[in-house]
């Protein structure tokens, strides 16, 4: 398939997903795609830019910081590094497959792969 091809079909299936899917970052829809599927729908040779670990990633949420939603990540086989209510920021390796059930949440906005430092 044509790399226009792949960026079409990549394009239509952004515009299927769910509301729960629309709060995760691409690369994370993607990884979780491949890890049931073996491969990203329209785009086969497409490797997300994400570093899975025993199946699960680390992860920025942004959401409302509550007791309740920290208890539900670990719920659910997550962990959280940390959290900061005054930035509505939590970092937490979770499940990839428990990803879309913590993004369904009304409290969580968006997770997006953990950002990573770097230096000069």
């Amino acid at each position: 398939m044509s790399a226009l091809g792949q960026i079409s079909a990549l394009e239509e299936e952004k515009a299927t997903r769910t509301p729960a899917q629309r709060k995760l970052d691409s690369q994370l829809v993607y990884a979780i795609e491949k890890s049931r599927t073996g491969a990203v729908g329209g785009a086969p040779d497409l490797q997300p830019d994400v570093n899975v670990t025993d199946g699960r990633v680390l992860v920025d949420i942004d959401a409302t910081v509550s007791e309740n939603l920290l208890a539900e990540v670990t719920r659910l086989g997550g962990a959280v590094i940390s959290s900061l209510a005054a930035y509505d920021a939590i970092r937490a390796m979770v499940p990839l497959f428990a990803l879309e059930t913590l993004a369904n949440r009304p409290d969580v906005r968006f997770i997006t792969p953990a950002a990573e430092a770097t230096t000069n």
